[in-house]
């Protein structure tokens, strides 16, 4: 234990003396350090999947060329191989068949899928409600999302909607293909620029797939505060005390002209 430290009381300097520590024999010894084998972690195929619609790799809301593209441009790149890296937020979804491998199989895959359509629902989608300026700014604090599938379709088995890069919930459709999206209701919505992709599928294996765009601010207004209080008179602005010297010249009557005149005359 260390001495208690004293002040000299003119000079102000400190004088201090420590005790070396006594000696401990279980401070002395060493701890074992221990390691603990993890294991590794593999990705789930939906990391590497879109969860929407596999063969829209990019998650564009389309299925064109540049999702075959997207794969083969990341195989020339880093080879065919097993997906065990983590995933992230803008990365796009190359394993389309979902064997948690990237390899020729996804690009055919894609192919194939573009080969076989030949028909593709029509299917429109729109804001609920347009809370901006104008009817169609496509900016809103309601994040409701009307869809109508349009066209000769047979019944309508599948509807499921997707927002950014989020969960994907299934919507009912009625007999008329109209559908009304309440993505609120599943979960918090980050202001701004928002994406919507739905997915439809019919009876008849005929699919359909769009995307839809807008702003979604849901921050309520400021509210003015006026600076007049309640119960307060109102008082006139102040006068400076300037305020005569500021006006105007005036010019004097005639009969004070003459009279002025005839002063100064006197004087002389």
């Amino acid at each position: 234990m260390s001495r208690p430290r004293s002040f000299s009381r003119f000079g102000g300097s400190l004088h201090s003396a420590a005790r070396p520590p006594s000696p401990r024999p279980h401070a002395t010894r060493a701890r074992r350090s221990f390691f603990e084998s993890l294991e590794p972690r593999y990705l789930l195929a939906s990391d590497w999947q879109n969860p929407l619609f596999a063969s829209d790799v990019n998650d564009d809301g389309f299925i064109a060329a540049d999702d075959v593209l997207a794969v083969i441009n990341n195989i020339n790149a880093k080879k065919s191989r097993a997906l065990t890296a983590p995933t992230d937020s803008n990365a796009f979804y190359i394993d389309v068949d979902g064997d948690k491998n990237v390899a020729a199989s996804d690009v055919v895959s894609v192919i194939n899928f573009i080969n076989a359509t030949r028909s593709v629902l029509t299917v429109d989608l729109s804001l609920a409600a347009d809370t901006g300026e104008s009817d169609t700014d496509e900016l809103t604090r309601d994040s409701r999302i009307l869809g109508d599938i349009t066209g000769p379709h047979a019944a309508i088995t599948t509807a499921k909607i997707r927002m950014n890069r989020g969960g994907v919930f299934n919507v009912p459709v009625d007999a008329n293909g109209d559908f009304l999206a309440t993505p609120g209701a599943w979960g918090p919505i980050t202001d701004g620029l928002t994406k919507a992709k739905v997915y439809v599928k019919d009876a008849a294996g005929v699919v359909g797939l769009k995307h839809y765009t807008f702003r979604l601010d849901t921050t309520p207004p400021r509210a003015r505060h006026s600076r007049s209080r309640p119960g307060l008179r109102h008082r006139p602005p102040r006068r400076s005390r300037h305020h005569r010297h500021h006006r105007p010249p005036q010019r004097p009557a005639r009969g004070q002209q003459h009279h002025r005149i005839g002063r100064c005359r006197r004087r002389a």
